[in-house]
């Protein structure tokens, strides 16, 4: 949404809903089709996690997506970035560290 923040629609039994219902589609078409297409872009997608999502819901996720976009580099350098924000977490740093292994013997050309 153009203002950047949450819109809730609420309804209740008995109301006309249409209003609401149209206003829903038409946020849906004008905003929310585009930036779907746009995320379909992959380096788009990476930049958009690193902007809008903390890094903990994305430290698995976002190598993954610069390691498809082609980048293993950024990938691994986003992957050091968050151990080293979690050195002190031995288990999550046990599970982090086999998946980043795991990330570095892909090969982007072959995903």
């Amino acid at each position: 949404m153009p203002d950047n923040y949450y819109r809730d629609w609420k309804f209740h039994a008995g109301e006309n809903i249409e209003a609401g219902v149209e206003e829903i589609v038409w946020n849906i078409r004008e905003y929310g089709i585009p930036w779907m297409k746009k995320l379909c872009d992959l380096n788009y997608l990476a930049a958009a996690m690193e902007r809008y999502r903390p890094v903990d819901y994305i430290v698995f996720d976002l190598p993954l997506v610069w390691l498809l976009a082609g980048d293993k580099e950024k990938a691994l350098t986003c992957a050091d970035k968050y151990l080293e924000k979690r050195k002190n977490d031995k288990e999550l740093r046990e599970r982090y560290d086999n998946f980043i292994a795991k990330v570095k013997d892909l090969d982007p050309s072959q995903l």
